[in-house]
């Protein structure tokens, strides 16, 4: 019979990945306060429009607080057929 164990250094990789992962959201999170705050300290407002980000970006900027006040409009298009138009 063969003894089963666990391997360790893809369970490492995987802990290595998500600890990567929430650093690179911390991250963005960050960045998107310090815009969100230079937008309103210059009262301007700002608009995205993505596409391959499937809206990520807005998605940030609007998790921060008082970005209703800067946030004007977020179009995603993904398709290509919609970007014909």
């Amino acid at each position: 019979m063969r003894k089963v164990t666990a391997d360790t250094s893809k369970k490492k990789k995987r802990a290595g990945e998500k600890d990567r992962l929430f650093k690179d959201f911390e991250e963005t999170l960050k960045l998107s306060e310090q815009v969100v705050r230079l937008l309103q300290s210059k009262n301007l407002f700002i608009t995205t429009v993505e596409s391959c980000t499937g809206g990520g970006v807005a998605h940030f900027l609007t998790n921060v607080p008082g970005a209703s006040g800067v946030m004007k409009d977020a179009l995603i298009t993904y398709s290509n057929e919609a970007k014909m138009v």
